[in-house]
């Protein structure tokens, strides 16, 4: 009986209807947000900030990391008491200042679509790596049903891109073009908290570090040329100046301590009321990675999970980047692929409903780590089973 209903639900037509109605939901979803007075979906998450940017960056480029303009002008738009401060790369701010010439719903609007664009992008090349019989739609619309990039998207964060750009080295990677590997990781440097971190792990992986190295200086050189270019060497400066500032306020702060759930700011979360416990959570968290990293050492996927787990600044939504290796595991032709990324994902959104109740974002990290530990380890008993026969 479970085994036809199961047949059933892997036919492609039933499979399709399941992802026209995620995009439904998705469209619904989004439009009463943005007409609803009780969750303006504009206001919420880091759009407020990359817009501001944007503005300053066209209007005023002088100003672009002081913190008074960028919170009057936050505030004014908004109307809310509080700011996001925008942090970024003087690149990135080129790069939204498009959305400066629209009104703030018409560019959050705009901004989504090209979101959704990178989701879409990174469903046609993830048929690639997963070994599923799935089209780049069906697995698109997957992705939107992962918890911490529904999240992100929802909230108008970048993590569709960092997705895209991650999938990306991956398969340049795997196809040993470290040149252009070399080239998308110096492209990631509008988050040098990840860039680096994939930068290192990469440069161990590769077989041509010497070419793999050379992308990466030819995209990073780009970026510092076209920052000086825009805006001269005064606003580079002060963006240091600013990331310096930013650090500060990190280390200090319980509060935005406690909403990083990477196993670097674990201990941080639980060192002033119970270190014994934070340490004891980062050496298990630490343990089962590096058994992860040990028996994938040479699956390129891995370093998705190295960067959002060891990175000091990653959120909820930037979990994400564990979904290529996730699925890769999960993704075997002859297991129930379907219901285990379902059971998967039913986990995580419990987890960070459980989250949003306790105002701490511990309980996500520990669940991702279990599932995809405990993904590679039945994978690897089923691979073994089968060896053995």
């Amino acid at each position: 009986m479970l085994n036809k209903f199961y047949l059933s639900f892997w036919s492609d037509k039933f499979l399709n209807f399941f992802c026209l109605a995620i995009f439904a939901s998705l469209i619904v979803g989004l439009g009463f947000y943005f007409v609803s007075p009780y969750g303006n979906t504009v206001k919420n998450g880091d759009f407020p900030a990359f817009y501001v940017a944007a503005k300053l960056s066209l209007e005023s480029p002088e100003l672009l990391y002081d913190l008074n303009s960028q919170a009057q002008t936050q505030v004014a738009l908004t109307s809310e008491p509080g700011f996001h401060i925008f942090a970024y790369p003087p690149f990135f701010a080129l790069f939204l200042e498009p959305l400066a010439t629209l009104d703030i719903s018409d560019a959050k609007l705009l901004y989504l679509g090209l979101l959704a664009i990178f989701v879409f992008a990174s469903g046609n090349l993830l048929k690639d790596i997963v070994p599923v019989r799935l089209t780049s739609l069906q697995l698109s619309a997957l992705l939107f049903l992962f918890p911490p990039l529904a999240v992100g998207f929802s909230a108008g964060q970048n993590t569709a891109l960092s997705l895209l750009l991650l999938i990306s080295i991956v398969l340049l990677a795997k196809n040993k073009n470290w040149l252009f590997a070399g080239v998308l990781v110096g492209l990631w440097n509008f988050k040098p908290q990840y860039s680096v971190i994939a930068f290192i792990v990469l440069y161990f992986q590769s077989e041509t570090k010497a070419r793999f190295v050379l992308g990466y200086l030819l995209s990073s050189t780009f970026e510092m040329l076209v920052s000086f270019a825009a805006y001269g060497k005064s606003v580079f400066l002060s963006w240091f100046e600013l990331l310096k500032l930013l650090t500060q306020i990190n280390n200090n702060s319980s509060t935005n301590i406690a909403k990083m759930t990477s196993i670097v700011s674990v201990y941080r979360s639980y060192s002033d009321s119970s270190p014994v416990l934070g340490l004891s959570l980062s050496a298990v968290g630490l343990a089962l990675l590096f058994l992860l990293v040990r028996k994938f050492r040479n699956n390129y996927s891995i370093v998705g999970v190295i960067v959002a787990l060891l990175s000091p600044q990653t959120g909820f939504y930037d979990l994400a980047l564990i979904l290529p290796f996730l699925l890769t595991q999960l993704g075997t032709l002859k297991s129930p692929f379907i219901w285990r990324y379902l059971l998967s994902t039913a986990v995580i959104w419990g987890a960070f409903k459980l989250q949003e109740l306790h105002q701490h974002q511990i309980l996500p990290i520990v669940v991702l780590l279990v599932l995809t530990t405990c993904s590679v380890l039945s994978k690897s008993l089923v691979e073994d089973n089968r060896e053995n026969k």
